[in-house]
């Protein structure tokens, strides 16, 4: 019994761990953003969530998980998945962002509020998108074999 009950402490303690490093490298990633570009990005946990599946489709479809297993496989998703994200963050900035946002917005404040406008906008078409190719059911990556 006491054993039982120190297990699901340790799992608790682990999963309430990994949600909140999750949660600070979303965090990090927003100051940084911010911090260097000065955009205002609440399509941020969006962009997250489309490198979360290109991972784990990379694992599961593209065969990450015959080829390197359920081990190493994850990470090398994730590897994967990173220059993947890389292109998609970049060419949305490239096509919207860099238009309301720098040199070419008119005023600092009009750039803000563009910038809100349009990752708002951003946030709300990838949001509708992951759950129409998706589907709302939740999917993970087996890391144990």
């Amino acid at each position: 019994m006491t054993i039982q009950l120190l297990e699901n402490v340790l799992q608790a303690l682990a999963a309430g761990l990994l949600v909140g490093a999750i949660y600070g490298l979303m965090c990090v990633g927003l100051a940084l953003i911010f911090g260097v570009m000065r955009v205002i990005n609440f399509a941020q946990g969006d962009f997250m969530m489309l490198g979360m599946y290109a991972a784990f489709y990379f694992f599961g479809a593209f065969g990450i998980q015959a080829a390197f297993g359920t081990t190493l496989g994850p990470y090398i998703a994730a590897i994967l998945a990173g220059p993947l994200m890389f292109l998609v963050g970049y060419f949305i900035h490239l096509t919207l962002i860099a238009r309301v946002s720098g040199t070419r917005a008119a005023a600092e404040a009009e750039g803000h509020f563009a910038q809100l406008i349009l990752t708002l906008g951003i946030a709300l078409i990838l949001q509708n998108g992951g759950l129409i190719v998706f589907g709302s059911v939740l999917a993970g990556i087996p890391v144990i074999e």
